[in-house]
């Protein structure tokens, strides 16, 4: 893209102001106080420090138990392991709900980053009741997944529904966050 020099410029001196006022506030967090005759730091200034630092370290401490909690919801490692972990989740919740599937198909990369997310597509025959009460396990389970589609139509033969549900959970890459 050509800029005219005029523009070049301005650009240029409001990322200068920019880095200076991100400098500034980056010195101003970093100072430590001193007495006003310019030697070492007081006691109520070091006070102030370590409760500062404590602020920040219980602030970490916090985060790190978050990050804990939040990990055993998610699947995790290489999209086929997840997968495969996925599966065995739902068969654990047909088993409690009385669905029965005709076939199930792993699907990995839904999401909008190549790898993000895993999906399970499954296929068979049942009651209405029976669906909903799979869907709302799925819905309060432990781990998080959504219901990306659902397809419902009537089975003549049987006096039932045939249905599709399309599955999808995020996936924490290995390496991408924090390990149990």
């Amino acid at each position: 893209m050509n800029w005219a020099p005029k523009n070049k410029a301005f650009l240029y001196i409001v990322m200068l102001i920019i880095v200076i006022l991100l400098g500034y506030r980056l010195y101003q967090g970093r100072q430590v106080p001193v007495s006003s005759e310019g030697q070492a730091p007081s006691a109520e200034a070091v006070q102030t420090l370590l409760t500062r630092e404590m602020g920040v370290r219980q602030r970490h401490d916090q985060l790190r138990e978050t990050v804990k909690v939040w990990d055993g919801h998610f699947l995790q490692g290489e999209p086929r392991e997840a997968g495969l972990a996925l599966l065995k989740h739902v068969e654990g919740w047909a088993r409690e709900t009385g669905l029965t599937y005709d076939s199930t198909q792993m699907q990995s990369g839904a999401g909008e980053k190549s790898g993000s997310r895993v999906g399970l597509v499954i296929q068979g025959s049942a009651d209405y009741p029976t669906i909903l009460r799979f869907l709302q396990r799925v819905e309060t389970a432990s781990i998080a997944v959504s219901i990306a589609a659902i397809r419902l139509k009537t089975d003549a033969s049987e006096n039932g529904l045939r249905y599709e549900l399309r599955l999808e959970a995020p996936l924490l890459q290995s390496g991408g966050g924090t390990q149990k």
